[in-house]
C-alpha cells in the first residue's frame, strides 16, 4: 500500500481536529510525578482505543500503577513499538505565563504540562494508529501503542517491568520513543533533525564537605561553605575534554558542515585531543552541543546550615552527572577528586542509572524516519544523536532492539528548553506534521516492509 501526501491530507483533516482535542483533555488529566496516579490518563486512552475498536490490554505494574497497550495486528507478530509516557514532571504555576495544565490552544499553540514531554508525542502516536485502523489496513509488521506509568522517576516500575514480564506481547523489532527533535537553530535554511540513537548514563553524585563547627562572627579557614564554594567552583569551571567517540563526532562533523567555518576542518581532526578541547570550547557556549559532546556535572541543589549565626559542620552539594556511553562513571569520579584535590570533601554516588547501548543508524527503521521526515520537510537533514536526557527506550535496547528517540517537530531554543521547564507548549503546525510524518513511518516500515 502506497500514500501519497495528497492522499493523506485528504483523509488526515478530521482525525487531525481529533488529535488536537484529544491532547487537549490528555494534558488537563493531572498525571504529575510525583505521585504519578494514571488511572485517569489510562482509562482515557482506553476509550479512544474501544470507541476506534483496537485490541488493547491493561497491565499492572507492582506500584499499583498501569499501562496500556493497543494492537493493530500485522501478517507477522514482530511490531514497531510506538513508546510513550503518560506522567509529567511538575510545574510551578508561578512561573509560567498561562494556565500549566488548561491544555487550550491559542497563538498557533497547544499549551500546558505535557505538550512536548510526552503527551503530545503519545496522542500523535495513537492517531497514526487509528488512521490505519480506519482504513482497515492490515500491515506486514504489527503496531504496537503503547503508554507506561512511571518514565519521569527512572521507568523501573514502568517499561522495565513490562519489558521484562510481557516482551512476547509486544515482539518489537523496533521502537519509536521521545529524545529527538528537529532545529533551525543551526542552519535557518533548512532544518536539522536529530534522532536519539542513543543516550547518556545517569550518575548523581552527593558532593559532601566536612568542616568545624562555631560561631559566625569568627570567619574560619574550616567552614565547609567555603570548602565546599571552592570544590564546586573548579568542578563547574573545569569542563571534561569532549570524548573521541566515533558516532559522536559523525555528528559533530556533519553540523560544523551545516554551520560552516573553520569548525567544519577542525571537526575532521577530532582524534586530537587538543583540537577537540579548543572545539569543546566552542561549543560549551551552546547549551545543547555541550551536553552532547562531554560528560558534564550539573549542580541540582546544596543544603547547609542551620542559623544565620551558625557555622555549620556539613555541607552537601548534589550533583547530576551524565556519562557517554562506554564510560565508566569511576573514572568520572577518579576526574573531580583530583581536580578538587581536598580531603575534606566526600564524594557519594546516591543513584547509578542504567547504562544504554547505541541503536544502528542504517537500520530499515531508522532509514524510514529519515524518508519520513525529509518528504515532509524539504532539505531537511536527519542526523543520529546521543541524547543527554534518560528515556525508557534504554530498556529496549538492553534487548537488542533497534530504538530511536524522535518527536518530529521543527521547535526553537525557548520551546526546546520549556521540557520539564516553564510555558511548555507544542505549535498547531509543526504537530499536524509530526502526525503526518509518523503515519508516514508505519507506512514505509510496516506496510512496505522491504521496499524501502
Amino acid at each position: 500500500m502506497e500514500i501519497c501526501k495528497s492522499t493523506v491530507e485528504e483523509l488526515f483533516e478530521e482525525l487531525f481536529t481529533e488529535a488536537k482535542d484529544a491532547l487537549k483533555k490528555y494534558i488537563q488529566i493531572d498525571t504529575v510525578n510525583p505521585p504519578g496516579n494514571v488511572d485517569e490518563a489510562v482509562a482515557f486512552l482506553e476509550s479512544i482505543l474501544q470507541k476506534e475498536n483496537i485490541e488493547y490490554k491493561i497491565y499492572s505494574c507492582p506500584s499499583g500503577k498501569k499501562a496500556i497497550a493497543g494492537f493493530i495486528r500485522g501478517e507477522k507478530k514482530d511490531s514497531l513499538l510506538l513508546l510513550n509516557h503518560m506522567d509529567v514532571v511538575p510545574a510551578d504555576q508561578d512561573k509560567w505565563e498561562f494556565d500549566a495544565f488548561s491544555g487550550k490552544e491559542r497563538n498557533g499553540c497547544i499549551e500546558g504540562r505535557g505538550a512536548l514531554d510526552m503527551k503530545g508525542l503519545g496522542v500523535a502516536q495513537l492517531m497514526a494508529m487509528i488512521f490505519y485502523k480506519r482504513r482497515s489496513v492490515v500491515p506486514k509488521k504489527t503496531v504496537v501503542f503503547l503508554a507506561v506509568p512511571d518514565e519521569e522517576i527512572g521507568g523501573k516500575e514502568g517499561a522495565k517491568y513490562i519489558t521484562d514480564n510481557y516482551w512476547e506481547d509486544l515482539n518489537p523489532v523496533g521502537v519509536l520513543d521521545e529524545g529527538g527533535f528537529g532545529t533551525k537553530d543551526i542552519n535557518e535554511k533548512f532544518p536539522v533533525f536529530f534522532v536519539a540513537c542513543g543516550q547518556k548514563k545517569g550518575i548523581w553524585l552527593q558532593i559532601k564537605a566536612h568542616g568545624k563547627a562555631g560561631h559566625a562572627s569568627q570567619p574560619s579557614l574550616d567552614n565547609p561553605n567555603d570548602i565546599l564554594i571552592k570544590a564546586l567552583y573548579k568542578i563547574i569551571t573545569h569542563p571534561e575534554c569532549p570524548a573521541g567517540d566515533k558516532i559522536l563526532w559523525d555528528t559533530i562533523i556533519k553540523v560544523s558542515k551545516l554551520r560552516g567555518g573553520a569548525y567544519y576542518l577542525m571537526a575532521k581532526l577530532y582524534k586530537i585531543k587538543f583540537i577537540r578541547s579548543c572545539i569543546g570550547r566552542y561549543l560549551h557556549k551552546i547549551k545543547f552541543f555541550n551536553a552532547i559532546i562531554r560528560n558534564t556535572e550539573t549542580i541540582s541543589v546544596i543544603n547547609s546550615g542551620i542559623k544565620v549565626n551558625v557555622i555549620p559542620e556539613e555541607a552537601e552539594a548534589l550533583i547530576d552527572c551524565r556519562i557517554l556511553p562506554k564510560t565508566d562513571y569511576h573514572d568520572v569520579i577518579r576526574r573531580l577528586e583530583k581536580l578538587v584535590d581536598d580531603e575534606r570533601i566526600e564524594f557519594n554516588v546516591i543513584k547509578e542509572m542504567e547504562q544504554s547501548d547505541i541503536s544502528d543508524s542504517q537500520s530499515a527503521l531508522f532509514k524510514a524516519v529519515q524518508k519520513s521526515i525529509c518528504s515532509y520537510y524539504k532539505n531537511a537533514k536527519v542526523l543520529p544523536y546521543i541524547t543527554p536526557v534518560g528515556t525508557d527506550a534504554k530498556y529496549f535496547r538492553e534487548k537488542e532492539v533497534d530504538s530511536y528517540g524522535i518527536y518530529p517537530i521543527v521547535i526553537d531554543q525557548a520551546e526546546l528548553e520549556s521540557f520539564h521547564g516553564n510555558n511548555e507548549k507544542v505549535p498547531v503546525r509543526e504537530y499536524k506534521k509530526c502526525c503526518e510524518i509518523l503515519i508516514d513511518i508505519i507506512d514505509k516500515y510496516c506496510c512496505r516492509e522491504g521496499e524501502n
